[in-house]
């Protein structure tokens, strides 16, 4: 009786080695780079995401921000005036804030922000801009009652 091996290798509990091994261990390297790929598109997505909240947080404070310094004016200004001079659309003291609020938000000019006064010594302000490549318009809207 002779002892005769086979050309094909075998290891330990009969599993093959060699060629077929080296082949299911491609395999997991190639799931393993799709895994890890899928795993930086989503990064990738949620950064892109993050960074265009951000930019609608910085027109949404600006728009506060200009609320709130057209209160400030008007709480400031002669008690008496405040109704018709900062009044929407012909206030002589609202049409300079407008611009001011043009300027600074993309897309205010298409809807000229508005300061109700109807209600005075309560006062609505309504800000509306659209982000640039931004299908969506905001707005902002602040009530106040000036003393």
């Amino acid at each position: 009786m002779s002892l005769h091996r086979s050309h094909r290798a075998v290891a330990i509990h009969g599993r093959r080695t060699g060629v077929h091994a080296r082949g299911v261990v491609l395999i997991e390297i190639l799931v393993a780079v799709v895994l890890f790929s899928i795993g930086v598109l989503g990064l990738i997505g949620v950064q892109i995401a993050s960074m265009k909240n951000v930019g609608e947080s910085q027109y949404r404070v600006e728009a506060a921000m200009l609320a709130n310094s057209l209160a400030a004016q008007m709480r400031t200004s002669p008690a008496a005036t405040r109704a018709t001079d900062f009044a929407s659309p012909g206030g002589t003291r609202y049409a300079t804030w407008k611009n001011s609020v043009t300027s600074t938000l993309p897309g205010a000019s298409a809807t000229p922000p508005s300061v109700d006064t109807s209600t005075y010594p309560t006062v609505t302000v309504t800000i509306t801009w659209r982000a640039i490549n931004d299908t969506a318009t905001r707005q902002y809207v602040a009530t106040t009652t000036l003393d």
